[in-house]
């Protein structure tokens, strides 16, 4: 298992900010400047008696918040020197809170007290409240002391970092553009003054290269480490003090980086030259523990196990939050690797005692709950939890040790738990997919390798493995469908024209001073009032976690959901029916991502033969799960997954997946909860198809589209817009109007940003994801009869982002799309037999399998899956019910009939009576 810690340099400020001496007595003042000056001595113990001593001399009658405020801060900041850092939370807190209720309270110290708080709960495991503080600190100075250019440049280095190591690389991204502009400013402002600008230029160039480097850009990071190691004989030159760790720590960024990216030699080279730059003894325990990792991912253990006992030498003398409990770890599992297993285990049970600050012993490690943890979350203690986890799996198998399985079953469920508490549910980034994937693969190592393990330790599994997974675009599916339940189509209808219009005003002018945009969201905000009280009660079911004992009673007999987990090592398939659950590790995750590359190749060229490899592909993913024929298959793919469709594998008598099952696709487990649980809105209309004519050379003319249109629309008596009028305009007028809607249009994907993938209406009228993304489009089926209108970019955590993911994101029920360019002629059949078979009233999933099956048996020579398998439907595979209106006419008939009738009968008594 690869060590992927990284030690980066991350600063309280320790300046002193000015404050009024009025209304104090001179004993009072005297005693306030000896605290300061010992702190500058660094005699923090000394400093904190005569700290607290002046706090209690304020008097409290006197208008002394701002005062008051600034002993707290700097009593908080004596206990982060002295590494008491829950103690140091509370006196931040409380100077934060009398600050921001006292209206004349000097900002730079609100600023300063948000930055050391920050620091502070996020040394205590709290990062999520540490980007809070960071963010109010960045604003403060960056709104009020534009000009304070030390404060705001080490605002700008934490603010940095910590989106960094929570792993929001885009949010990084949008502070390092601001850090450079700045930069810029800075430069003109100090042009005169070198030395100066040379103190600002090392830092900047120092969070330059950290972002680089976790970018993984190599050039760039080099470029900007050869710029900023000329400034070095400069700091000699103007006499520079403290400015050494700059230097020490974009050397330990660009070691990580080459680390990461497996050229291990490199990275222990730019280790070591940190020994060049003065270091001190805690950068010296830095450099060591670095190498000791870089080491032990090239597998020589003995040498790693060297350099992190030299590590472990600075903290007989000192501590520093996570790195011992983090040297310790990797210490055990070198341990492990050299053969130590006794030592190894009382290591971690050491690592857990220093942590929880309690004497345990190994089976007290069994019965760790997440209160014993102190509330500590960072990425750094989850990381414990994950490498003790495995370490302990590892002793497992070892004869006599089995027993160890259940710790480490424990250690990994408090990972998932404390990976829930710290994630805040927005976009996933490669560090969180990083962590949740470790978290996966450890789980289902267990599961799959120990048969004792009770069903239901598996439902929680894979319970709680849902709520720690990426839900930023799964919140937006929820609300939407929240939404589509109200039932009034008109007010979604309404609320997309206004989200349309309010995207194009704003690209136009996005200021106050655009009434008209401001009317429109003020039109917007009533809308949304209005469906709000029966969106919320919607959300109470559909916001809740995910429930596998819900989903199995959803399912019917005949369905068979297989979930897949691509982790590091292994792929694992979770096999979910109505009366059972499973999970089987099905192999190599190297092994079957190559195989998948080749078959994917293989499927998209005519003249190669992927029989071989989907043979293969079937023994790996299909045949440990022990299917029966004519069960529905609902898969859930992950990762490179998502890039074939299964209907191409074939068994062992070369008999298609195609053959034996109906298939269908799901995003994820709570994707099939909502849409098994809920019913498409009804529509006043049908079906619609739309097929755009291409003028220009940019997009060229779909060969059979129209014709495509017009046949479907007449098969299924629906609607067509074809030509000019298959436009953008009449698509955003229509979206809540009908049941069916057929697009034969040109779709492009954007390698780059999915977000800017679209749909390419008539007149290259383009619909982007992201406009998809906030519509609302409850149809009960869209069928994307593009090329490549299912691909899109692979992003961690969400899988493919693609066109087709969209639409689902938007309401859609269910969609059909293509995985790669299937071609005219052959799409025109297709369809045409799939509309056929969902004419009869056949499941989706059912008339997609049998549309298949029929063109590969009326085109023999055209049965390469390459012109058959590209189309696959994700999402309710439930029939499509024709609104009819003869049963309204022959109850309307029944209706005057009887009525007729009782008019005769009454006029028949009434003539009897008049004889």
């Amino acid at each position: 298992m690869k060590l992927f810690v990284a030690f980066f340099l991350l600063l309280p400020l320790s300046s002193f900010s000015v404050r009024s001496h009025e209304f104090l007595q001179n004993d009072n003042l005297i005693e306030k400047i000896t605290y300061e000056e010992l702190m500058q001595k660094g005699e923090y113990k000394q400093a904190l008696e005569l700290a607290i001593s002046y706090l209690n001399s304020l008097d409290p009658a006197k208008d002394l918040s701002n005062e008051r405020a600034a002993v707290l801060k700097d009593l908080g900041l004596i206990h982060i020197e002295l590494e008491n850092y829950v103690k140091a939370v509370d006196y931040l807190r409380q100077a934060v809170k009398i600050l921001q209720d006292y209206p004349a309270a000097d900002l730079s110290l609100l600023a300063l007290a948000h930055n050391d708080l920050a620091y502070s709960v996020e040394m205590i495991g709290n990062s999520i409240e540490g980007m809070y503080h960071y963010e109010r600190a960045f604003e403060l100075w960056y709104n009020n002391y534009f000009d304070d250019i030390d404060n705001l440049t080490t605002s700008f280095s934490n603010i940095r970092h910590t989106f960094i190591q929570y792993g929001d690389l885009k949010k990084a991204s949008i502070y390092m553009e601001k850090f450079t502009t700045y930069a810029g400013y800075v430069e003109s402002v100090l042009k005169n003054d070198r030395a100066q600008l040379v103190k600002f230029k090392i830092k900047y160039l120092h969070s330059k290269i950290s972002y680089e480097a976790t970018l993984l850009s190599t050039n760039e990071a080099l470029l900007s480490w050869h710029e900023l190691v000329a400034y070095f004989p400069e700091t000699k030159k103007y006499n520079l003090k403290g400015l050494d760790g700059y230097f020490l720590a974009s050397l330990e960024a660009l070691g990580y980086m080459f680390k990461t990216t497996g050229n291990y030699e490199q990275s222990i080279f730019f280790y070591k030259q940190m020994s060049q730059f003065n270091p001190s003894s805690f950068f010296v325990m830095k450099m060591n523990a670095n190498i000791s990792i870089a080491l032990h991912n090239d597998k020589k253990y003995k040498q790693a196990l060297e350099y992190c006992l030299k590590a472990l030498e600075y903290f007989e003398n000192n501590k520093f939050g996570t790195s011992e409990l983090t040297l310790n770890i990797i210490q055990s599992e070198l341990l492990f690797w050299l053969g130590d297993y006794d030592k190894s285990k009382q290591l971690l049970v050491n690592v857990f005692s220093e942590w929880t600050a309690k004497p345990l012993q190994l089976k007290d490690l069994q019965r760790l709950d997440l209160s014993d943890l102190g509330g500590k979350n960072n990425p750094f203690h989850i990381d414990i939890l994950i490498k003790a986890g495995y370490i302990f799996f590892e002793l497992s198998l070892i004869p006599g040790n089995e027993t160890l399985r259940e710790i480490s079953f424990n250690l990994y469920c408090l990972a998932a738990r404390s990976f829930e508490n710290y994630y805040l549910k927005e976009a996933y980034n490669p560090a969180l997919a990083y962590t949740q994937n470790s978290i996966s693969e450890g789980l289902f190592r267990l599961m799959a390798q120990d048969k004792s393990f009770e069903e239901s330790y598996l439902k929680s599994v894979v319970q709680q493995l849902e709520i720690i997974d990426s839900q930023h675009y799964l919140k937006e599916f929820l609300s939407k469908n929240a939404e589509n339940l109200s039932g009034d189509l008109e007010f979604l209808k309404q609320k997309n024209d206004l989200s349309i219009a309010i995207n194009y005003l704003s690209q136009v002018d996005d200021s106050e001073e655009n009434l008209e945009l401001v009317f429109r969201k003020n039109q917007l905000q009533q809308v949304n009032n209005k469906i709000t009280s029966i969106r919320n009660q919607n959300l109470q079911f559909i916001n809740s976690g995910v429930d596998l004992s819900e989903i199995q009673g959803l399912l019917k007999s005949s369905d068979q959901m297989i979930k897949y987990y691509v982790t590091k090592s292994d792929v694992f398939g979770l096999k979910v029916s109505k009366d059972a659950l499973s999970i089987k590790n099905l192999g190599k995750t190297s092994l079957i991502i190559e195989e998948l590359n080749t078959h994917k190749a293989c499927l998209g060229n005519p003249k190669c033969n992927p029989q071989a490899t989907a043979k293969r592909l079937h023994d790996w993913l299909i045949a440990p799960l022990d299917l029966r024929a004519k069960e529905n298959l609902i898969f859930i793919p992950n990762g490179e997954l998502h890039f074939i469709p299964m209907e191409t594998l074939m068994d062992a008598n070369s008999e298609l997946l195609v053959k034996k099952h109906a298939i269908s696709y799901a995003h994820s487990l709570k994707h099939v909860s909502v849409q098994k649980s809920l019913k498409a809105p009804k529509k006043s209309k049908f079906l619609v198809a739309y097929a755009p004519n291409y003028l220009t050379n940019k997009f060229s003319g779909i060969k059979n589209n129209q014709k495509e249109a017009l046949e479907i629309a007449s098969q299924m008596k629906g609607d067509f817009l074809i030509g000019p009028e298959a436009d953008k305009a009449s698509f955003l007028a229509n979206l809540t109007n009908y049941q069916v809607q057929h697009l034969a249009l040109h779709a492009e994907q954007d390698p780059f940003t999915f977000e800017n993938s679209s749909l390419i209406f008539s007149n290259e009228e383009r619909l982007y994801f992201h406009e998809l993304y906030k519509l609302n489009f409850p149809a009960d089926l869209v069928v994307l009869s593009a090329c490549n209108s299912g691909i899109g970019s692979l992003e961690p955590g969400e899988g493919i982002m693609g066109l087709g993911k969209a639409l689902s994101f938007a309401g859609a029920f269910a969609t059909v799309y293509s995985l790669w360019a299937v071609p005219d002629k052959e799409t025109e059949l297709l369809m045409s037999f799939f509309y056929q078979f969902l004419k009869e009233g056949k499941f989706k999933d059912e008339a997609l399998r049998l549309a298949k099956l029929t063109f590969i048996e009326k085109f023999p020579l055209k049965s390469h899956p390459y012109f058959w398998a590209g189309f696959v439907l994700n999402g309710s595979s439930e029939p499509i019910q024709k609104q009819d209106r003869f049963p309204l006419i022959l109850l309307s008939s029944f209706l005057l009939l009887l009525a007729v009738y009782y008019y005769i009968v009454k006029k028949r008594k009434k003539n009897q009576r008049s004889f």
